[in-house]
């Protein structure tokens, strides 16, 4: 049945309609029953009718056939009256005489592709414009031929409206955007046909139009009275004595351009001119003799204003200021990604924005972006500290400000996608890449919850500024969010690297860990580059972001090949918070060269993560080369077809490695440095995706783009120390740079003294081989643990040539007596240390005096070694 809110609200001007058909309940087949091809047509979502949005009819004939399809449903109305006919139509394609349309007003037959005595409106086939035609039989004469819909584009929407009064004047009208401010066509008389039986219409296509034509809207009965003054939908101040005032509706041409029916406060007074604007005529342009201030806020009250109906306008007041929206006015501050299951809210997906200043500010023609597509916003205006709700249909609109702007139920993508705002000039004032990980909950990330900006004046923050609402309801359109609350950024921004493209020597691309302003980010007078080449003659922000940029080199200057270069940028360069970026912050850069095989090798293997982990591999530049790790990729190998699968770039960007860099490959950086120390937090790449490697055994190549074997390791659960009860959240560590990757003794477990993961960094199992002759040394000999932070600890520093050494070490006092266990059957790395802080076993401070530190060491072939040491436990005078 139809939606009940349509006919309750209409029911007053439908009583006497004999056609009234919005497809707003998905058939077409019932109430009204429309016949004929109904098998090539359908109820379509994909392209929505502009206000309010409701699905919309579509043809959908046979792929590859070409021909006419049509549907019709009774109509007796009386024509002799004065009657009405208004519909909506897109066409996704320039018309032609091979493709166009006909909707008939008035028909005698039910088969409106034959012969047949009616009127119809003809859609692009003459001359690409609306005409409005008589047929007698297989006869048409063109009473009309319209001047205003020019229907030449690839794509086209139109709403139009015929009028045919008592005496038979004809009178067609067009809204070539599809609303309903009417304009003129044309006027003809003829009252040749006086009853009709059916209303209907068909497409003529060819085969690549048989799914491009849509309908809705069909009327057709006595003249709709419009009874409703019109009113302020927005106002725009172009410039400091410039502004346009949007009304609901088209409005009556000398109410409209009379000036003393406007008065703006603050001593502007009236307009010296008025006039309605030549395309849209609900759209009025006002001139002052003084100037906005920027920033101030103005209310302009409008009287007497008319409509075409001649409803009147009496008074109203509307509040705008001359202003410029900056980055960040405007943000993102609720995502409903993922409505189903609905808690107690609409099953609607919907994103809300915020008005972050004191100022109202329109939104005419600015674009919300939902990863590569996009939608363009009406004439809105949001009030200072106000919530706008952009979602589908009308569900919402009890909840607050709503704008039905998506043309589909399934706009957003639960999993994530980038979200962007950009105002009319193509300017971005808000992005966010959100992520269903987010929710860190996954009872809620299953749908019927929003996700929520924590504070609105962190707008960069990402992640750790998104939370899923705790609203019972599952979210919070239209107000305040339920997480909303301090989360400040008070952490500076970072220089993290820079680099250049052999085949663009003239500009270095810088990267920062956080978006920047992008004023002080565009600024070339803020970077300096070393040997000679000082400021970049620009500076050109990339992305959404602003966190990276590339600086073009002055004329005739390049970076030189086996050249080191210093970026440095001044501590005036800001986030978006505000925050300063260190003083004087630098990193150094070159061309990079081509990895030749082993240049950059595997080092350590996490294949088995632990809970809340993920898989990590880190490789090593083992070469005296700068390498770009952009030019490489992170795979696995299929041993059958012997060819390198699943391939995932490293990084796409620059990403310079330098001799004797560690890099950490995952897709979860945050999780890794939660679970594991590292002594290099920067050396992490995440990853968007990476080989998903098998806890038991698996195959890591690093490769170029080429598909050329970098390195390549063979990896297995054996290769792990067998004494370990689990190797669950264990890495596995190479423990030489030199000797081949594929050589299974090259491998070890990482020590459980360096808590089974060395990301990033020098592995715990690393030997040169560099023979010792005291493996076991103790610094200081003399220690005096009172915290005064001089030699507060005992170090005991290990050093072996082999792998797989287990420890006990005990410490003893001078008379033999077991002090301390420090270490008990402890696997050891080939190198590290322990400390003992001179408390006992029995958790008291051992006496001052001498003591012997106990060593022994052994691994599963046999070999056990002992070491003794000697250390003196001393205390401060009194």
């Amino acid at each position: 049945m139809k939606k009940l809110i349509y006919l309750f609200t209409l029911l007053p001007l439908f009583l006497s309609a004999q056609v009234f058909e919005q497809f707003s309940d998905g058939d077409f087949t019932y109430n009204p029953i429309w016949t004929g091809d109904t098998a090539e047509f359908e109820i379509s979502t994909s392209t929505i009718i502009p206000a309010p949005l409701r699905p919309a009819l579509r043809l959908k004939a046979p792929s590859g056939t070409t021909g006419m399809s049509y549907l019709s449903t009774p109509n007796t109305m009386s024509i002799t009256d004065s009657v009405e006919w208004t519909f909506w139509v897109k066409l996704s394609l320039n018309p032609s005489s091979n493709n166009n349309a006909r909707v008939y007003l008035v028909s005698d037959q039910e088969n409106v592709e034959g012969s047949l005595n009616g009127y119809y409106v003809g859609i692009g086939e003459t001359n690409d414009r609306l005409t409005l035609c008589r047929q007698n039989g297989t006869n048409y004469n063109i009473l009309i031929t319209g001047t205003q819909a020019n229907l030449n584009k690839s794509s086209n929407e139109v709403r139009v409206k015929v009028k045919k009064s008592t005496s038979g004047v004809w009178t067609l009208y067009s809204d070539t955007l599809g609303g309903t401010n009417f304009t003129v066509e044309g006027t003809a008389t003829d009252n040749s046909i006086t009853t009709t039986n059916w209303f209907g219409f068909y497409c003529k296509y060819t085969s690549s139009n048989v799914n491009n034509w849509f309908f809705d809207d069909f009327y057709a009965g006595s003249i709709q009275i419009d009874t409703i003054p019109p009113s302020i939908n927005s106002i725009l101040a172009l410039a400091p004595t410039l502004i346009d005032v949007k009304f609901s509706e088209s409005v009556d041409p000398t109410s409209a351009t009379t000036i003393s029916n406007y008065t703006v406060d603050n001593g502007i007074g009236s307009p010296t001119f008025a006039a309605i604007d030549a395309v849209d005529a609900s759209l009025v342009h006002l001139s002052f003799n003084y100037a906005f201030t920027t920033g101030q806020l103005y209310n302009i009250t409008i009287c007497n204003l008319k409509d075409l109906s001649n409803n009147v306008l009496q008074c109203e007041t509307k509040s705008f200021a001359f202003y410029t929206p900056k980055a960040y006015d405007i943000i993102i501050n609720e995502i409903m990604a993922d409505p189903d299951p609905a808690v107690q809210l609409p099953n609607v997906e919907y994103i809300e924005l915020y008005n972050r200043t004191n100022l109202p500010i329109t939104l005419t023609n600015w674009k919300i972006y939902f990863g590569t597509s996009y939608k363009t916003l009406p004439a809105v205006t949001m009030a200072p500290n106000d919530y706008l709700i952009l979602s589908y249909g009308n569900a919402l609109d009890t909840y607050g400000n709503n704008v039905p702007l998506f043309t589909s139920a399934s706009t957003l993508t639960n999993s994530g996608t980038t979200l962007m705002l950009k105002n009319e000039s193509d300017q971005i004032i808000h992005s966010v890449t959100y992520s269903s990980s987010w929710y860190t909950d996954a009872s809620k990330a299953n749908g019927g919850w929003s996700l929520e900006l924590v504070d609105p004046f962190n707008p960069c923050a990402e992640e750790s500024n998104w939370k899923a609402s705790i609203d019972p309801k599952g979210g919070t359109p239209g107000k305040v969010n339920s997480v909303k609350a301090n989360n400040p950024d008070n952490q500076a921004p970072e220089l993290l690297r820079a680099g250049v493209n052999a085949s663009q020597p003239d500009r270095v691309v810088v990267y920062f860990s956080e978006p920047l302003n992008s004023a002080s980010l565009s600024n070339k007078f803020k970077y300096t580059i070393s040997n000679g080449i000082g400021n970049p003659a620009s500076v050109i922000p990339i992305g959404i972001k602003y966190n990276s940029a590339i600086l073009i080199l002055p004329s005739n200057m390049t970076i030189q090949k086996d050249v080191i270069y210093k970026l440095t940028v001044s501590d005036s360069i800001l986030d978006c918070a505000g925050n300063l970026i260190p003083i004087n912050s630098s990193v150094l850069f070159a061309i990079p060269e081509t990895a030749s095989y082993n240049d950059i090798i595997i080092n350590e293997v996490l294949s088995n993560p632990p809970t809340g982990g993920s898989d990590y591999v880190e490789v090593y530049n083992r070469s005296d080369k700068i390498i770009d790790l952009g030019t490489l990729m992170i795979a696995s190998y299929d041993t059958l077809s012997s060819t390198i699968i699943n391939a995932n770039n490293i990084s796409d960007e620059i990403y310079l490695m330098f001799p004797g860099d560690y890099y950490c490959l995952t897709t979860d950086p945050v999780a890794i440095k939660k679970l594991y120390y590292t002594s290099n937090p920067k050396g992490f790449i995440k990853m968007s995706s990476m080989p998903s490697y098998n806890n038991n055994k698996g195959i890591v190549v690093i490769s170029d783009k080429s598909n050329t074997i970098i390195d390549k390791l063979t990896y297995s659960a054996s290769m792990h120390f067998p004494l370990l009860k689990s190797t669950k959240g264990v890495s596995l560590e190479r423990i030489n740079f030199n000797v081949p990757t594929e050589e299974k003794t090259n491998w070890h477990s990482a020590s459980e003294n360096c808590g089974f993961g060395t990301p990033a960094y020098k592995n715990s199992q690393y030997t040169d081989y560099t023979p010792s002759d005291d493996p076991i040394t103790i610094n200081p000999e003399i220690f005096s643990p009172d915290n005064d932070g001089h030699n507060d600890v005992l170090g005991i520093t290990y050093k072996f040539e082999e792998v797989g050494y287990m420890a006990n070490i005990i410490i003893y006092d001078a008379k033999g007596r077991q002090v301390k266990y420090l270490a008990k059957n402890t696997y050891l790395g080939t190198e590290g240390s322990f400390t003992w802080n001179g408390i006992t076993d029995d958790n008291e401070k051992a006496n001052v005096g001498m003591y012997v530190i106990y060593v022994e060491v052994f691994d599963l072939q046999g070999k056990i070694k002992h070491y003794k040491k000697a250390a003196v436990l001393a205390s401060k005078l009194k």
